[in-house]
């Protein structure tokens, strides 16, 4: 066998990240411009940890998509969908996010809820999302790029 014959033999199933495309991620504000779905993380008074554990799926999401962590996002149709966040030991978060609201590779963030006793809290979370949804598209300003929850390690 020559060289140009050659295939690695260990790197057969490692998942290649594009880094030159980015998803932009975007949090829907308020009507005195805050971000909401940090507001709503910020009222809980969410742990170091759980933090830490938003943070890595946003890294995932913004460097390649809702389709490469399927197995913390939920397909909630009409564009909505819902990533989830737990941590042995700390919250489970859920942040309802659409997609591609205003062009492609991108997603806005909407709402957030906690799971509190097997329930979701608040229930009707995603009615919040499709009401934002309407109002930021009646208000394209009413969003900015930048992650829901605070960002430990760098500034966005």
């Amino acid at each position: 066998m020559n060289e140009s014959e050659f295939v690695p033999k260990y790197h057969a199933n490692v998942i290649p990240f594009d880094q030159k495309v980015k998803w932009a991620i975007y949090c829907f504000l308020d009507e005195r411009g805050t971000n909401v779905v940090r507001s709503f993380l910020d009222e809980l008074r969410i742990s170091v940890g759980d933090q830490f554990v938003i943070d890595r799926w946003l890294e995932f999401l913004e460097m390649q998509g809702p389709e490469m962590i399927q197995s913390v996002v939920i397909d909630r149709k009409n564009g909505f969908f819902e990533l989830t966040s737990r941590r042995t030991g700390g919250n489970e978060i859920h942040l309802v996010f659409h997609r591609e609201t205003f062009g492609p590779r991108e997603v806005t963030f909407l709402a957030a809820a906690v799971m509190k006793n097997k329930k979701l809290r608040p229930g009707y979370v995603q009615a919040i999302a499709e009401e934002r949804l309407e109002d930021l598209r009646d208000e394209p300003r009413r969003r900015r790029r930048e992650r829901p929850a605070r960002t430990l390690d760098k500034d966005f």
